[in-house]
């Protein structure tokens, strides 16, 4: 499948627990495991990913923060120059809790088990652009995405754990987008245009129930092409880029289904859980790679 970008490099896909259930336990964890896949470590809590191979060259940073009250650890999207820093999204510590981190030197997925409960996923990274884009990014492009709307929402937010995009269904989680030193960043909106979403693998329609396979049955499998406003959340939101090491599957699949057999010579996590479709949104999951 020639079209899913593949990060090259190592890929991590490990857990970490919080033994005494601290936020600083959440920041070491996943700083460790960013580092692991080929993110560098700039000191206090920020960690800048890999450059995309030239002429592209784009990358992005993340801070990870413990803010010494409240909660939750908090995660922030940075452009190379710390002038443009998003608000935060939010990792729930608890003793004994378990996060798995899926992640490589352009993106990290880090959630807990099955239906991830609200402030339990974070994801985000920078994206491969196709070669007809080269020339339309300049140095810091990411993205960055949760599952709550404050340090303290038991509310599951739709994220790309729930669906494959986040618009028309209740208020929106974090999420923010850089791009050529403009900083889309938002939460609690809820029907905007701008908002980040997967192309949706069943075809050019919003009809959720149309078009998820082919004529024998087979399902459809594409590339995670990320869609985003830039400026305004009133945005068009095209198509940025496409996610390394993820591909959209156009049936439903339980969150952390593992298949059976290889795709594409690589090993791959169900990302979304139980997306089965409605209104608006297509049915359909988010896998990434694990090797």
């Amino acid at each position: 499948m020639s079209s899913i970008a593949y990060s090259g490099g190592t890929v991590v896909s490990t857990t970490f627990t919080c033994t005494t259930g601290t936020r600083a336990e959440i920041v070491s964890g996943l700083g460790a495991i960013l580092v692991s896949a080929g993110w560098t470590s700039l000191g206090s809590g920020l960690y800048k990913s890999a450059t995309t191979a030239a002429p592209k060259g784009n990358s992005i940073r993340m801070r990870l923060i413990d803010p010494g009250s409240g909660n939750c650890a908090q995660i922030k999207l940075e452009n190379d120059a710390g002038t443009k820093i998003s608000g935060a999204a939010w990792l729930l510590p608890g003793v004994g809790k378990i996060y798995r981190v899926i992640a490589c030197q352009y993106n990290f997925f880090c959630f807990t088990p099955g239906n991830s409960a609200a402030r339990e996923f974070v994801c985000g990274g920078t994206l491969y652009i196709p070669d007809f884009l080269e020339g339309v990014v300049v140095g810091s492009f990411g993205w960055l995405q949760g599952n709550a709307d404050t340090d303290s929402s038991s509310s599951i937010r739709k994220s790309f754990r729930t669906k494959l995009g986040t618009q028309n269904e209740g208020l929106a989680a974090r999420q923010a987008f850089l791009k050529n030193d403009i900083l889309l960043d938002f939460i609690q909106i809820s029907s905007v245009a701008g908002q980040n979403l997967l192309v949706q693998s069943s075809g050019f329609t919003d009809l959720f129930g149309s078009s998820w396979r082919w004529s024998d049955d087979s399902i459809g499998v594409m590339e995670a092409i990320l869609c985003s406003g830039i400026s305004s959340t009133s945005d068009e939101s095209k198509r940025q880029g496409i996610i390394h090491n993820g591909m959209i599957v156009s049936d439903s699949f339980a969150a952390d289904t593992i298949p059976t057999s290889a795709y594409d010579g690589h090993n791959w996590w169900a990302i979304t859980d139980g997306n089965v479709g409605s209104g608006s949104d297509a049915k359909g999951t988010l896998f990434v790679a694990t090797n």
